[in-house]
């Protein structure tokens, strides 16, 4: 019950409420937990949902935004959140590596020459 309605502990199991792994994520144990993943995360969600959708793409943006929101309400489920936070963050990594090594690569060996009209014409 207490993950559906974050007030309930409190009010009718003081003794379990009591219990720190049972209290709210603050905001800093997401950091410690996670560090940089922090950043990486809201981008793999943009590839994840703009990009090419999938049935398993959404899958991991459903189980990362329930993961999210149940390790808000216990601290002990931010373990919960880690599998989703790194699956997230290695979209978002591979996405941006594919294209800065595409740019890198366009701008070391130039664009190829599109041929024209004239080009094609065989007399």
């Amino acid at each position: 019950m207490t993950l559906i309605d974050p007030t309930y502990a409190k009010n009718h199991m003081p003794l379990i409420a009591s219990v720190s792994e049972h209290a709210p994520s603050m905001w800093v144990n997401y950091w410690n937990d996670l560090n940089v993943l922090i950043f990486l995360i809201p981008i793999g969600f943009y590839y994840t949902l703009v990009h090419k959708v999938t049935h398993g793409k959404l899958f991991i943006a459903m189980y990362a935004i329930f993961a999210t929101y149940f390790s808000s309400v216990m601290i002990r489920l931010v373990l919960v959140l880690a599998p989703a936070a790194c699956i997230m963050a290695g979209i978002s990594a591979a996405e941006i590596i594919s294209k800065s090594t595409k740019s890198i690569r366009l701008l070391l060996i130039g664009k190829p020459e599109e041929k024209s009209d004239e080009d094609l014409v065989v007399s």
